[in-house]
């Protein structure tokens, strides 16, 4: 229980730090954009073990991408490729770190399959380097609460 409450917590600072992230428009290198809420929702899957938990971290992270009534084809997504990733867990046979780079890689040509399916043509590099991207920032946000519970970063420096 209270791994789980320390969980949230790290993913709200998180979304709270893709919120400024985006808004400030550091989540773009050399001109490819970061997807910084896949990253963060799909580490979620992998550590936060209650449905009701990860469905508060997803609508952070939803309304961190659109601030809106209205819900968007790429929210809906998102939350599709999580939702299904959140129930495949517990049939995954790979370490949890693997099957989150897996996710990742996934879920980021799941995205461009459905929102541009042209720009696997047109530009395979781009979408290589974004899901280097995301699997990076994923393996960031997954392994610092890890990290932090065991002691290895300290909080405090």
């Amino acid at each position: 229980m209270r791994r789980n409450i320390e969980n949230i917590f790290f993913f709200s600072v998180f979304v709270i730090a893709v919120v400024f992230i985006n808004a400030l428009g550091w989540n773009h290198i050399a001109g490819i954009r970061i997807n910084t809420v896949l990253a963060v929702g799909m580490a979620a899957v992998f550590l936060i073990k209650k449905p009701s938990s990860l469905l508060f971290i997803f609508a952070l992270l939803a309304a961190s991408i659109q601030w809106q009534p209205i819900v968007g084809n790429d929210i809906l997504l998102l939350g599709g490729i999580i939702f299904f990733s959140f129930l495949a867990r517990p049939y995954i046979p790979w370490k949890p770190s693997v099957a989150l780079i897996i996710g990742i890689c996934a879920g980021t040509l799941i995205m461009y399959g459905a929102q541009n399916p042209m720009l696997f043509l047109r530009a395979p590099m781009i979408v290589a380097i974004e899901i280097v991207y995301n699997v990076i920032a994923g393996v960031i946000v997954y392994g610092t609460p890890i990290m932090l519970s065991r002691g290895k970063i300290s909080a405090s420096s």
